[in-house]
């Protein structure tokens, strides 16, 4: 499996659990051990567990940073791949901030809005000035 699939499902998992408003099991729900690579395994484990432990922290960013466009208002899709993107740069030091920054583009240009992309790309980037603060 490859990371892009990884930050894929873990994104489908992030959306049904906030469209079933059941983001208190986002972590303890999500089938592990359906993951066969350790790295990938290693991967999801620790973006889920920093997700949960720290996801009303993200959303007030969130909300700081596009204020105008708060996260209740948000496309959930956006909404999933923002909470992923902003966990992965915040917690995540292994992964460049880059990279999350444009697979999270990648795909959302794949499962949402044609205009996503450019919105999710302006919140993540002020994401990246808030970690440097």
């Amino acid at each position: 499996m490859t990371r892009r699939t990884s930050r894929r499902r873990l994104m489908q998992w992030i959306y049904a659990c906030d469209i079933q408003d059941n983001l208190q099991g986002i972590f303890k729900d999500y089938p592990l051990e359906d993951i066969k690579e350790g790295r990938e395994l290693h991967y999801a484990h620790d973006l889920l567990e920093s997700l949960a432990t720290h996801i009303e922290s993200i959303d007030e960013l969130l909300n700081e940073i596009s204020y105008t466009w708060p996260v209740n208002r948000m496309n959930k899709v956006d909404l999933a791949l923002l909470r992923l993107a902003t966990t992965e740069i915040l917690y995540l030091p292994e992964i460049p901030k880059e990279v999350s920054i444009n697979e999270a583009m990648e795909i959302s240009k794949i499962y949402s809005s044609p205009d996503s992309y450019s919105f999710i790309n302006g919140v993540l980037g002020s994401v990246v000035k808030y970690g440097k603060d």
